[in-house]
């Protein structure tokens, strides 16, 4: 005959092992959304860094951007991938809008100074010279005058 406290002892020990078990199902769930914005990405990267892409492959880069971050809490990257798939569209006002919204939040983010700065050159003179002057602020050594 099982005492009580056997019994409270098994019990316990079952409950251990399924926390255990749902700790390690959510760890792979995190992980497996982690590769796939990794692959996302990567897919985003090649598209958008081929010269020969066409505007269907620009497009598909564009709804791989938006869907990359699902458990990302620094979504910033993704947000400047889109901005770059979207210029690459010729849909230049919006990318500059979202670069505008990446710096408002990240007002340190150096790479995506540079991308304004690129894209507003020839439009927007003064968001460049803003943007540049930034990037300045932030590393004097890397920007050439």
């Amino acid at each position: 005959m099982a005492t009580l406290a056997a019994v409270v002892r098994a019990s316990a020990s079952i409950v251990t092992r399924a926390g255990l078990v749902l700790v390690a199902l959510a760890a792979c769930a995190w992980l497996l959304a982690q590769y796939h914005d990794a692959q996302l990405t990567e897919s985003v990267k090649r598209i958008n860094n081929d010269p020969y892409s066409l505007p269907p492959d620009l497009r598909g880069a564009l709804a791989d951007a938006k869907r990359i971050g699902t458990l990302n809490p620094d979504p910033y990257e993704a947000r400047a991938y889109r901005a770059l798939v979207e210029v690459r569209l010729g849909q230049r006002t919006t990318a500059i809008r979202r670069l505008e919204s990446v710096l408002a939040d990240q007002p340190n983010y150096f790479e995506a100074w540079l991308l304004l700065n690129k894209v507003t050159a020839q439009t927007d003179p003064a968001l460049s010279a803003r943007a540049l002057a930034h990037m300045r602020a932030l590393d004097p050594r890397d920007v050439k005058p």
